[in-house]
């Protein structure tokens, strides 16, 4: 037996077992056979319009991406989706398996490869443990299993930006660089607020060429550039047809008004936003007010912001009280209550959902505080931009769980694979676990405070925590 295990045979089975692909395969059959018993009750709201938008690229039974045109969407990821409906349209098959097939390889290569992949790469480590990369993967699914049975832009488009970062980082070639150009350009035309990302990527694709000059421009940044115009090209067209603008981005409005303005203001009247499903509530728009936010609009007598400036002012005005309501929405976008962007049951209370939720944010500001951090090389420095300044720009707005999924990826990114292996329950000593363990209760204690005042200001009567 001990010749056995010592044996190439044993080794190469392991080595086979422990390798990408397989854990990839084990965490897509995970997520496909969680996630395909769940009842299908239809697509909504934002889901709907994905699913359905694909019907604009047609018109007199004519087929051309110029036909398309959408206020708030651009047209890649209802291309993307474009296939499911057709099936489902014209030959009757449900749109089930199809979205969900989808939704399992997407969780499958954006925990199994693509996150596990960017820490190796950034951090200069060796090849994570396939538990770590397996633990990454089910902690994804126990917070956002059912963000991966509709057809939604959050985590196909964080999928396409983190495969764009790696080809960049990971010795490109020239067809990766317009391969890394094209994913850039969909993930900025499927979620808007991408484009924040586009000046940082272009400067890591230029320090990826090292101090070659002019021929790392010719080697990198031409052929990334080729690809982000490739993707971009028809949204150029859509908009120069529909519009008369020439731009190769979205031109987000709502209702006439700038898209980002109309959510600043949103996000001064309202702390948190979710979206209902069910019976339990009177609207399928659920806010959280904000009473110091309304407090300072009737303070200045306005019903609206009408420019940057304006707002601008506003913060200027009242900087403590902007603060704190920053702070309330940074809390409320990692306040995770339900595994769904839709909610069915909007009084039920998920308990195991949200403790789990801030044991791993405890456990991740753990890993920040007392792991040694070495110096951060210029990959790390970039990676943390490009996950930090969406974020940031989504902070002011009205919250939602969903505009922080990059954080929520990097925290569980420190638990799994940041969590030293030398921390060992058997390595601290009596006093020191009973230390860590009143400062974890009074942690829970803070966060459910917290959300409790933030629950109490739900639109149509408080919501009560437990109930």
């Amino acid at each position: 037996m001990k010749i056995l295990i010592q044996g190439k045979p044993i080794a190469l089975i392991f080595h086979i077992l422990t390798s990408y692909s397989v854990s990839i395969f084990l965490i897509f059959l995970t997520f496909f056979f969680y996630l395909f018993p769940v009842k299908h009750a239809g697509f909504f709201y934002d889901a709907k319009q994905y699913w359905e938008f694909g019907e604009l690229f047609f018109k007199d039974g004519r087929f051309s991406l110029v036909h398309y045109f959408h206020e708030t969407r651009g047209y890649f990821l209802p291309l993307f989706y474009l296939p499911g409906h057709y099936l489902e349209m014209y030959l009757g098959l449900s749109p089930v398996i199809y979205v969900r097939l989808i939704g399992a390889l997407t969780g499958a290569m954006l925990f199994g490869y693509v996150m596990p992949r960017l820490w190796e790469v950034v951090s200069n480590s060796g090849r994570l443990h396939w538990a770590r990369r397996f633990l990454v993967a089910m902690i994804g699914l126990a917070f956002w299993s059912h963000y991966f049975i509709y057809p939604l832009s959050d985590f196909p488009t964080a999928l396409i930006l983190g495969f764009s970062l790696l080809l960049i980082l990971e010795r490109p070639s020239f067809l990766k660089f317009i391969l890394a150009g094209f994913l850039l350009g969909a993930a900025v035309n499927g979620r808007p607020v991408y484009l924040i990302v586009v000046p940082v990527m272009l400067g890591l694709v230029v320090l990826s060429g090292g101090r070659n000059g002019i021929r790392s421009l010719q080697k990198h940044f031409l052929p990334f550039l080729i690809g982000f115009c490739l993707v971009s090209l028809p949204q150029f067209l859509i908009n120069q047809q529909h519009l008369g603008v020439h731009s190769p981005f979205m031109q987000t409005k709502y209702q006439g008004r700038n898209l980002y303005l109309a959510q600043l203001e949103w996000g001064l009247k309202i702390q948190k936003y979710e979206t209902n499903i069910g019976d339990g509530y009177p609207d399928a728009k659920v806010f959280f007010t904000d009473p110091a936010g309304l407090a300072i609009l009737s303070a200045e007598k306005l019903t609206e912001i009408e420019s940057f400036g304006a707002y601008l002012n506003l913060v200027k005005k009242y900087p403590v009280d902007f603060c704190a309501l920053y702070v309330r929405h940074l809390f409320n976008g990692l306040d995770i209550q339900y595994p769904t962007p839709y909610v069915v049951n909007f009084r039920k209370f998920h308990w195991a959902v949200v403790l789990l939720n801030y044991t791993v944010i405890f456990l991740a500001l753990t890993v920040l505080l007392f792991r040694k951090i070495e110096r951060m090389n210029w990959p790390a420095a970039g990676v943390l931009c490009i996950i930090l300044l969406p974020c940031f720009i989504a902070i002011p707005t009205a919250m939602e769980c969903r505009f922080l999924l990059a954080i929520h990826l990097l925290i569980y990114a420190l638990v799994c694979f940041g969590w030293p292996a030398d921390w060992k329950p058997q390595y601290f000593s009596l006093h020191a676990k009973l230390k860590y363990l009143a400062i974890y209760i009074i942690f829970l204690l803070a966060c459910f405070a917290i959300s409790t005042s933030t629950q109490a200001n739900l639109e149509f009567g408080a919501r009560l925590i437990g109930v």
